[in-house]
C-alpha cells in the first residue's frame, strides 16, 4: 500500500521485535481503523483495504493542526499560501503557485503533485526551487505530464520514495544509481519496459512496482504486462516487493 511505503520512507515506522516495518505499519492502521479515526474507502476482492477516508471534521482538523506545526500544506487552489519552511507539500491540478512563488524548497521532505495540468517535458526543480530541494526524501510526480525522466532527481541524494507512475516517461539513465538511499520506486503504468544494470546499485530498494496494462479493462490479467530487468535483480537483499517481471533464464528472477 503507497500510505505504507510513504510511512517507511519519511522514518515515521521502523522494524521491531522481528516484525518488518511493513508488518508494523500495518498493524498501525488497523488499530488507527478499530478506532474510527480512518474508514475503510475502498476495498479488494480478497477483503484486503485497499485505500482509506477519514471524517471530513477530523480532516480539517488534521490539516490545520499540520499548517500551523509547519507540518505539511496542501495546494489546491492558485493564490493559495504556506509557510516558507514547511517540511511536506502537496500539490493539487497546478503547479503554477509554485512558479509565482519561487518558494524556498530548502526544508521540504515530501512533495506530492496529483494531476497537475502543466506541461513539462521535464520536471525542473531549479526553476520552481531556486534554492533546492536537499532534504527530500520523498517525490511523488503520479499523472505528470512527464514525457522523459527529470534529470535533476538523481541529485536528490537523500531520496528514498519515487513515483513516476502514470507518466510518459520510457527510460530510466543510468545516473540512477547515484540514489542509495532510494527504497521505492513506483513506475506503475509508465511507458517503462526495461531496467538496465544500475538498477542493481539499489542495494537499499525495497520496493519495485514497475508494471503496465496494454488494454483500457483492468480486469483482464493477461493484459498485464511486466518489464525486462537484469541478470541478478533477485540479488537485491533488501527487497521486499517486486511486481511485474518478465521472467527468462538470464535474469534470474
Amino acid at each position: 500500500m503507497r500510505l505504507i511505503r510513504l510511512w517507511l520512507a519519511e522514518g515515521f515506522v521502523i522494524g521491531k521485535e522481528g516484525r518488518t516495518a511493513e508488518e508494523v505499519a500495518e498493524s498501525y492502521l488497523r488499530e488507527l481503523l478499530d478506532r474510527s479515526l480512518i474508514q475503510a474507502a475502498e476495498t479488494a476482492t480478497d477483503g484486503r483495504v485497499k485505500s482509506y477516508r477519514i471524517h471530513d471534521l477530523l480532516r480539517e482538523i488534521v490539516i490545520s493542526k499540520a499548517r500551523e506545526q509547519n507540518f505539511a500544506a496542501i495546494e489546491k487552489e492558485q493564490g493559495t499560501m504556506w509557510p516558507d519552511k514547511v517540511r511536506r507539500l502537496s500539490i493539487v491540478n497546478t503547479l503554477q503557485n509554485v512558479q509565482k512563488k519561487r518558494t524556498s524548497g530548502s526544508q521540504l521532505r515530501s512533495l506530492l503533485v496529483f494531476g497537475a495540468e502543466d506541461s513539462f517535458t521535464d520536471f525542473p526543480i531549479p526553476k520552481l526551487f531556486p534554492t533546492g530541494l536537499q532534504l527530500l526524501t520523498v517525490l511523488d510526480l503520479e499523472g505528470a505530464h512527464l514525457d522523459m525522466f527529470p534529470r535533476e532527481v538523481v541529485k536528490l541524494l537523500l531520496l528514498k520514495y519515487l513515483s513516476l507512475r502514470n507518466t510518459k516517461v520510457k527510460e530510466i539513465p543510468s545516473s540512477i544509481k547515484k540514489l542509495q538511499n532510494l527504497e521505492t520506486l513506483d513506475l506503475k503504468h509508465s511507458h517503462v519496459v526495461e531496467l538496465h544494470a544500475e538498477i542493481l546499485n539499489l542495494k537499499r530498494l525495497r520496493h519495485l512496482l514497475v508494471y503496465r496494462y496494454e488494454v483500457e479493462s483492468y480486469a483482464r490479467f493477461n493484459a498485464r504486462k511486466g518489464v525486462k530487468v537484469p541478470a541478478g535483480i533477485c540479488g537485491l537483499q533488501s527487497l521486499q516487493k517486486m511486481c511485474f517481471i518478465e521472467a527468462n533464464q538470464d535474469n534470474g528472477a
